[in-house]
C-alpha cells in the first residue's frame, strides 16, 4: 500500500507539471487516504503540501495556506529541516497576516528578484488585494473603500513601469477594476472590464459575487464546500476501495465512512444536506463491505452512482477486462477518470524503476515543450518551480551517478530551459529526449 501511495503521488506530479489540477487532486487524495491507513506520516505531509499546491494553482489561497501549514506541522514533528524550509517558503509567499496591504505593495515594488520571482509574488499579492476589496465593500464604509483604492495607486504605477508586464495578463487593468468597484464607479468598471482577458474577467466576477453575498449565503457556501470536500475525498477513494482484496484495509475504510456518516447526521433536521451526505456515506460503506446496494435516503443521482459502482465492483471481482471496459461508460466522467487513474497507478507500479523514471522523464520534457509553445511567461515560471521542486525531491540523498540523480539532472535541464538560463549537461540516458547544444546554448 505504501508503494501505491508513492506511485499515485508520482502520477500527481506529472499532472501538476501539466497544470491539470483536478487530475492531480484526484491522485493526491487517493495517495493521502492510503498514507493515512498505513499510517505514513511523511507521505501524509508530502500529499498535504502537494494538495496545497493544487489549491494555489486553482486560486484558492486560503485552502492552500491551510494545507501548507498542516504539512509544515507534520514535517516539524518528523524533524525534516529541508522540507520545513521549503514549506515555509511556500507559506511566506501566501501568508497575508504580517504586513499591511500598503507594506505588501511596497515590498513588491522594491523586490530585487528577477521577473519570474516578481510575477509569482504579484499573483499572491493580487489574491490578497482581491480578498481585502471583498471585505471592504461588504463593510459599506466609503472612507475605508477610498483608502484601499488609493493604496493601489503605487502598484498600478509600478506595473506601468515594469517592462515584463507588457507580456503578462492585464494586471494593471484588473487593479483599475478593483478601484472602480471600491468607489462604486459603474461606468468606469464597465469600461475597464472590457480590457480584461478571460481569466481576470472570471476573477473579477467572483470578487463581485462575494461582495454581493449576504452572511447566510456565505455560510451556505462554506457548508457546501465542506460537503463537496468530503464527497470528493470519498469518490476519489471508492474505486481503489472497491477493487481492494485486503479485508482489513476495506474494514478500516468502511469504519471511517460510518464515522463520517454519524458526524454528518448528528443534530441535523429533515431536509438538511448533511443528512443527504450521511445517506451517501452509509451507502458507500455497505457497498464496500459486502456489495449490498442500499438506496434509502439517496438523491437520485447518488442512487445511480451507487448502482454504477456496484457494477464496477462486480466487474473487478470477475477479473474480466471486457466486463470492466463495458461498465466504465456507466460511471460519471470524474469517477471514470479516477478509475483510469487507479488503473494507471497499478500499471506504473508494475514497471521497473528504470521504466518509471523513463515515464517521468518523457512526461516532463513533453510538458516543458508545451509550456514553451504557449509563450506565456506565467505558465513557464509556474512549471519551472514545480520541476525544480521535483528535481530536489529526486536528488535528495542520492549518489552522484544513481538513476534518480540522473533524472534530477534532466529535470534541472528542463528548469533552465523554461527560465531561459544556461543549460546544464544532459545525462547520456536522456539525450534522446532533448537537443543537446553546447553548454549555455538553447535547444532547438
Amino acid at each position: 500500500m505504501q508503494g501505491k501511495s508513492a506511485t499515485l503521488a508520482g502520477i500527481a506530479d506529472i499532472y501538476l507539471l501539466r497544470r491539470q489540477w483536478s487530475q492531480a487532486e484526484a491522485c493526491l487524495r487517493e495517495a493521502l487516504l492510503l498514507a493515512e491507513r498505513l499510517p505514513d506520516q511523511q507521505q501524509i505531509a508530502f500529499c498535504t503540501v502537494k494538495l496545497g499546491q493544487v489549491a494555489q494553482g486553482q486560486g484558492d489561497q486560503a485552502t492552500a495556506l491551510a494545507r501548507y501549514r498542516q504539512g509544515l506541522a507534520i514535517f516539524a514533528r518528523l524533524r525534516m529541516p529541508r522540507e520545513i524550509q521549503q514549506v515555509r517558503s511556500l507559506i511566506a509567499a501566501l501568508d497575508q497576516t504580517t504586513p499591511s496591504l500598503a507594506e505588501a505593495i511596497s515590498a513588491w515594488i522594491n523586490d530585487p528578484g528577477d521577473d519570474q520571482t516578481r510575477l509569482q509574488h504579484l499573483v499572491a499579492l493580487l489574491n490578497r488585494i482581491a480578498g481585502e476589496v471583498v471585505q471592504t465593500v461588504r463593510q459599506a464604509d466609503r472612507q475605508a473603500a477610498e483608502q484601499v483604492a488609493e493604496t493601489l495607486i503605487p502598484l498600478r504605477l509600478a506595473l506601468l513601469r515594469w517592462p515584463a508586464a507588457q507580456a503578462l495578463p492585464p494586471f494593471n487593468t484588473f487593479c483599475g477594476c478593483l478601484q472602480a468597484l471600491l468607489r462604486g464607479e459603474e461606468q468606469q468598471l464597465a469600461r475597464l472590464r472590457a480590457g480584461l482577458d478571460d481569466g481576470l474577467a472570471a476573477a473579477l466576477a467572483e470578487v463581485e459575487r462575494l461582495c454581493r453575498a449576504d452572511e447566510a449565503e456565505l455560510r451556505t457556501a462554506a457548508r457546501d464546500r465542506q460537503i463537496a470536500g468530503v464527497r470528493q475525498q470519498v469518490m476519489a477513494a471508492m474505486p481503489l476501495a472497491l477493487a481492494d482484496t485486503d479485508d482489513h484495509r476495506r474494514a478500516q475504510f468502511v469504519q471511517q465512512l460510518e464515522q463520517w456518516a454519524a458526524q454528518a447526521a448528528a443534530d441535523e433536521l429533515p431536509g438538511s444536506p448533511w443528512l443527504e451526505l450521511a445517506a451517501f456515506l452509509r451507502a458507500c460503506a455497505m457497498l464496500v463491505r459486502d456489495g449490498t446496494v442500499v438506496p434509502d435516503g439517496l438523491h437520485a443521482s447518488d442512487a445511480a452512482l451507487i448502482a454504477a459502482w456496484a457494477a464496477y465492483r462486480a466487474a473487478v471481482a470477475s477479473g474480466d477486462p471486457a466486463a470492466l471496459e463495458a461498465v466504465l461508460p456507466q460511471l460519471p466522467p470524474e469517477v471514470r477518470e479516477q478509475v483510469l487513474n487507479a488503473q494507471l497507478a497499478a500499471h506504473v507500479q508494475s514497471l521497473s524503476p528504470e521504466q518509471q523514471v523513463a515515464l517521468v522523464a518523457e512526461q516532463t520534457v513533453t510538458a516543458t515543450r508545451q509550456a514553451l509553445t504557449t509563450g506565456d511567461p506565467q505558465v513557464r515560471m509556474a512549471l519551472a518551480d514545480q520541476v525544480q521542486a521535483a528535481a530536489d525531491h529526486y536528488a535528495d540523498g542520492e549518489a552522484p551517478d544513481s538513476l534518480y540523480m540522473q533524472l534530477a539532472e534532466l529535470l534541472r535541464y528542463c528548469c533552465a530551459w523554461l527560465r531561459g538560463e544556461p543549460l546544464p549537461p544532459v545525462p547520456e540516458r536522456f539525450r534522446h529526449l532533448v537537443p543537446t547544444p553546447e553548454e549555455g546554448g538553447s535547444p532547438a
